[in-house]
């Protein structure tokens, strides 16, 4: 947690790309606490873009340990 003091104010990951699909843990809870204090932004937009199948696109292969990409292709047949 040093980390959020020593950086924080630099905004050292401001405007960085940075992707994860990670499981929760305390571990990984602490990283993106981390990488939002120096600036990460949190988002799912690129997870959906990733799994658009609009106009004959969308992934071939979905290889998903953490179940993000499942909940999203669940969620959205019920949506459609």
């Amino acid at each position: 947690m040093s980390s959020h003091t020593k950086f924080g104010p630099s905004r050292p990951f401001n405007g960085a790309k940075i992707t994860g699909s990670l499981h929760i843990t305390i571990q990984t809870a602490v990283l993106i606490e981390t990488l939002t204090t120096l600036s990460a932004e949190e988002y799912w937009w690129c997870t959906e873009g990733a799994l658009d199948w609009g106009l004959g696109g969308g992934p071939d292969l979905i290889i998903d340990d953490g179940g993000d990409a499942n909940l999203l292709i669940h969620e959205g047949v019920k949506v459609e």
